[in-house]
């Protein structure tokens, strides 16, 4: 695929530039004239969703990008809203919204229907200033956008783990869960070791259970005395309703006698009894009454108190649920375990699945020593395929990083190539690094002119690399010409 043309506009600004098949220099004699932001609008324009540079804002940028396919075929992208971008391809139109629809769009420009590949052909034809020169394997190749040599590699060889992926996935989610959980526990039990914490919360709890007891004690004398006043008035209302009556009884004499509350035994007996209990009664509700005036009042003055500390009232609020939670560092560290242990498990399945009897494995290590070998570096022919998917970036020195992540890249083309029978183009921002010297450099371009003579190579810099270069020459700005309105 050749990148032919591409128009940018901004408002009234705008500017319009041409690239060739073979070796593009992007040109300056200085820096900060718009080189990267160039690079980015042909990526932006090819529907990633790739940021500006400082002062530049993608969002209002309209850009069309003309492209021929390796079958001479025309292709023309308009994009000029972030979220949607058109296809021209003859007589034919189409329209897709982003990001949602990007695999659609780049299936029609690369000629697959493979996730994993097309999620990972940025990553391997685009190299960026900031964070492209370090990105080896696996990691981000600007803004949003991801590389995985894992998920590459199962598309190039047509394998599918998704059921793996996602077992995976669900752990990680899982462990990163249990993590959290992990540092609440820890808390927790910082708060209950806490001598000073731990006394003032079983106070608080103590006071609070004291309380509700002097309610339930005082509900009780209340009701206790509120039935001895019904016993007394009813026993009061009944002997004034004997005497009210004016009953006369008959005594064994004969003679007739006009009953009244003294001739009832006991009356009087059992009322002073109800006033005796009741009197016995008052003073203990009175000390229940006091003593729960005293700790509500405690409570209240502390909340006050509490209200002009907003912040560590919620703290301790906090602080107090949390020594309520039943939950114990060393269970959650077992689970951890359990399931850092599955991790490595699928992990390891999952590497077996890709690798395993894998042809472009072996294909690409072998391009990587070939070409980690012309750049000298170091114990290049020593290194297996299980090099391909190394962390361990600490032991590569500037140069030697660069010039590994050159080789890589290389690679990663090739098999991409290979599989969708096409060419990329290889798009380079400022490939001259502070530890990189010019024979290296030269070295690069040189292995680039001579072992990818059809891709289109584009490379922003400015220095100047090759013999017959298409030079896309910079001035002072990006957007060099105005339109007149109409």
């Amino acid at each position: 695929m050749i990148i032919k043309t591409i128009l940018i506009e901004q408002g009234l600004l705008y500017t319009e530039r041409t690239f060739k098949s073979g070796f593009n220099l992007v040109f300056s004699k200085k820096n900060s004239t718009g080189k990267t932001t160039l690079l980015r609008c042909v990526l932006y324009g090819l529907g990633y969703n790739i940021p500006g540079t400082k002062n530049f804002r993608m969002e209002t940028t309209s850009i069309e990008l003309v492209l021929e396919k390796d079958d001479n075929s025309e292709l023309v992208l308009k994009r000029k809203k972030p979220d949607y971008i058109e296809l021209l391809k003859g007589e034919e139109q189409y329209s897709y919204a982003l990001p949602t629809q990007l695999s659609e769009l780049h299936e029609k420009l690369f000629g697959t229907r493979n996730v994993d590949i097309l999620n990972n052909l940025l990553g391997a034809f685009y190299a960026d200033q900031e964070k492209g020169w370090t990105l080896l394997n696996r990691g981000k190749v600007i803004a949003g956008i991801r590389f995985n040599i894992n998920e590459l590699i199962r598309g190039l060889s047509d394998r599918n783990c998704d059921n793996l992926i996602l077992k995976k996935r669900k752990v990680e989610e899982s462990l990163k869960k249990h993590r959290h959980i992990l540092n609440i526990a820890e808390y927790r039990d910082k708060i209950v070791v806490d001598q000073n914490s731990l006394t003032g919360l079983n106070y608080d709890s103590e006071r609070l259970l004291k309380i509700d007891q002097l309610k339930v004690e005082r509900d009780t004398l209340k009701k206790e005395i509120k039935r001895l006043n019904n016993l007394m008035k009813s026993n009061r209302k009944t002997i004034e309703l004997i005497e009210g009556m004016k009953l006369v009884i008959q005594l064994n004499t004969g003679e007739n006698v006009c009953v009244t509350s003294d001739m009832i035994v006991g009356a009087n007996d059992c009322i002073e009894l109800l006033k005796a209990k009741k009197k016995t009664l008052i003073p203990q509700m009175n000390e229940v009454l006091k003593e729960l005036e005293k700790l509500q009042l405690a409570v209240k003055n502390e909340e006050q108190q509490q209200s002009f500390f907003e912040t560590e009232s919620l703290a301790d609020s906090f602080d107090k649920k949390m020594s309520t939670i039943d939950i114990f560092p060393e269970d959650v560290k077992s689970i951890i375990g359990k399931l850092e242990g599955e991790k490595r498990l699928l992990t390891k399945q999952i590497s077996d699945f890709t690798n395993n009897n894998n042809s472009v494995t072996q294909t690409m290590i072998k391009t990587v020593q070939k070409y980690m070998a012309e750049l000298e570096v170091p114990d290049a022919e020593k290194i297996s395929w299980r090099y391909l998917f190394t962390s361990n970036l600490k032991e590569l020195s500037g140069a030697i990083l660069h010039n590994t992540v050159f080789s890589f890249r290389l690679a990663y083309i090739l098999e991409i190539e290979k599989a969708l029978g096409i060419k990329l183009p290889i798009i380079l921002d400022s490939p001259k690094g502070k530890e990189i010297d010019g024979l290296n450099i030269d070295k690069m371009m040189q292995i680039l002119k001579r072992d990818f003579p059809d891709n289109q190579i584009i490379v922003a810099s400015i220095y100047h690399y090759v013999e017959k270069e298409n030079i896309v020459l910079m001035q002072e700005h990006l957007l060099d010409k105005f339109r007149q309105s109409v």
